[in-house]
């Protein structure tokens, strides 16, 4: 049965040569039951500490961790009934694949046909029947992620973390690997913890991601709320590629605002659901995905650009176009054999729509 996880005011702090630092601050989080959520964030931003205080390695220095109503802040990492699968799988060597995924098994003195059962069980799940008398070294490195799944979930943790587990595959493994591991999650509705800092997979495989940033939580948001709806210039820049304007305030009309950047005057909707506070005279970064700006004739609807690179990505095309406020803007098109193709060094019209721009404070 899966239960929720509750971080209540979560608390990290290291100490080096005397020196006090925050690795994780004041993290308040709640997982539903059956939920994955994704930590997202570059390196040292606090996600594997989080994971391993959830986990029991790691002792907070301040707040509390529950699973479902039990505070496990204080239990040890054996007695939390979690499962931990680690960044290097962590498998034995010299153990088959059987023993390998049993150990948990005899460990709490299982009988020998109900280890079997369970250790069949858990291969067909991760279909990796037949391959029980190999060793570590005699399987793929997806075959070997896959033994390390098996392993956690033939003791039925209430509790599924995970430390960046695709981080050894190559790019094609990565993302046949995180499907499986997606759709055997929801089969079995096991509240998951997933730690990455790779965007593409936490949006292919959270129910929601938490961002975080210096030990900071930014935002908790589904995928799609977080990529259309950033709560911060962190996020925005985060999440996907962004193209940010900064520009100044001129105008507020009730739910729009004129913001002038370089001499243009952008009239954007003012996100009501931040509740942000904008005044006139503010400084106000503007923010466009590639995909959104179009490209066409230079007229005075649009900015004004020279392409500076093309790449071709086989589905859509990459242009990085030089403005004439000297900012960079990023513009991706879908290909097709129709489309119209841009050269390096032509100058180009950039049009954004208004409802396409999200306005953030700076």
């Amino acid at each position: 049965m899966s239960v929720p996880i509750y971080l209540n005011h979560l608390t990290k702090i290291f100490y080096s040569d005397g020196i006090a630092f925050k690795a994780v601050d004041d993290v308040n989080l709640r997982i539903d039951a059956g939920e994955l959520v994704t930590l997202l964030g570059p390196s040292g931003c606090g996600k594997t500490t989080i994971l391993r205080m959830i986990a029991g390695f790691e002792t907070p220095t301040e707040g509390k961790v529950f699973i479902g109503k039990r505070d496990v802040t204080d239990i040890a990492a054996n007695r939390r009934n979690i499962g931990f699968v680690f960044q290097n799988y962590a498998l034995f060597p010299h153990m088959t694949v059987f023993d390998n995924i049993a150990y948990g098994l005899k460990v709490r003195k299982l009988p020998a046909h109900e280890i079997k059962r369970r250790v069949t069980e858990a291969l067909q799940m991760v279909n990796l029947e037949g391959v029980e008398s190999r060793f570590p070294n005699q399987l793929s490195g997806g075959e070997q992620q896959r033994v390390a799944l098996a392993r956690i979930l033939v003791i039925k943790p209430q509790v599924l973390l995970m430390d960046e587990p695709l981080s050894n595959l190559d790019a094609k493994l990565r993302i046949y690997m995180r499907a499986e591991i997606r759709q055997l999650q929801k089969r079995l509705g096991t509240t998951c913890i997933y730690v990455t800092h790779d965007q593409k997979e936490a949006l292919a495989m959270a129910d929601r991601i938490a961002v975080l940033n210096e030990g900071k939580v930014e935002q908790v948001a589904t995928p799609f709320e977080l990529y259309a709806n950033p709560a911060s210039l962190f996020v925005a820049d985060f999440i996907g590629q962004a193209n940010i304007f900064k520009g100044k305030a001129i105008s507020i009309k009730g739910e729009y605002m004129d913001v002038l950047f370089h001499g243009f005057i952008f009239t954007v909707p003012i996100n009501a659901q931040r509740r942000f506070k904008f005044n006139v005279g503010d400084e106000v970064a503007l923010v466009v995905r590639p995909e959104s700006i179009k490209l066409s004739n230079v007229d005075d609807r649009s900015l004004k650009g020279n392409v500076v690179s093309k790449v071709f990505l086989g589905d859509e095309i990459e242009y990085a176009i030089e403005i004439t406020s000297g900012n960079l803007i990023r513009v991706t098109e879908p290909y097709s054999k129709d489309a119209r193709l841009y050269k390096e060094g032509e100058t180009v019209g950039l049009y954004l729509d208004s409802s396409d721009i999200k306005a953030l404070p700076v």
